[in-house]
């Protein structure tokens, strides 16, 4: 397996994988045929890997594209990162825009857009108009104005002002003015503003998921 301590990519580079490494900062292109694995990877320029990456850190601003999965502790997404299969996290930063299967982490924030089938956290902030495609499970999910989610199942759930959410299910959920729900479902308490508009709203025993 190859062993890379520090790695600098200002052209094209191909690397034939698995490859182990430190470092690798990319302002050109990068492309690695398998798995990776190392401590730091910075990408504003391209990356591709044909494989896994497992790393400590990853900071996107360029664009990123993985063909397996994604596993670390600290991701910052500025630029685009595609990933077929999964991402794992501890603390994951998205003022971009992700495509992925699922995300996983303790605490997700995000400021951009998402695609993604389900993303699954602690904590979850989705800020102003970032658009989520999918399904995104919390224990604590805060929803800012003018953002966009698809469907959310959460212990405490607050959604603000003309926030859009097609489907809502929560042991608390807050509705704050402005806001549209098209479905509410609550298992303790909703709060809803009189200004807010929601289609339908049933009190549950339990959440369908936790």
């Amino acid at each position: 397996m190859p062993e890379i301590e520090e790695l600098s990519v200002g052209g094209s580079v191909k690397i034939r994988g698995p490859v182990k490494f430190g470092r690798i900062d990319v302002s050109g292109a990068i492309r690695i045929e398998g798995d990776a694995e190392g401590n730091e990877l910075r990408i504003s320029g391209a990356g591709s890997i044909k494989g896994n990456l497992k790393t400590k850190s990853i900071k996107v601003s360029g664009s990123m594209k993985i063909d397996g999965n994604l596993k670390s502790d600290e991701i910052e997404i500025s630029g685009s990162a595609s990933i077929s299969g999964t991402v794992e996290g501890k603390e994951i930063e998205i003022s971009g825009a992700i495509k992925a299967k699922e995300i996983s982490a303790s605490i997700i924030d995000i400021s951009g857009k998402a695609r993604v089938e389900e993303i699954k956290a602690e904590e979850i902030h989705i800020h102003r108009k970032s658009e989520i495609h999918g399904t995104v499970v919390g224990k604590r999910v805060i929803i800012d104005r003018n953002a966009e989610v698809e469907r959310v199942i959460g212990d405490d759930v607050k959604i603000g002002r003309y926030a859009y959410v097609e489907y809502v299910e929560g042991k608390h959920v807050v509705v704050e003015g402005g806001a549209e729900v098209d479905i509410l479902k609550y298992v303790k308490k909703a709060d809803i503003s009189e200004k807010a508009e929601v289609g339908k709203v049933e009190k549950i025993e339990n959440l369908s998921r936790t």
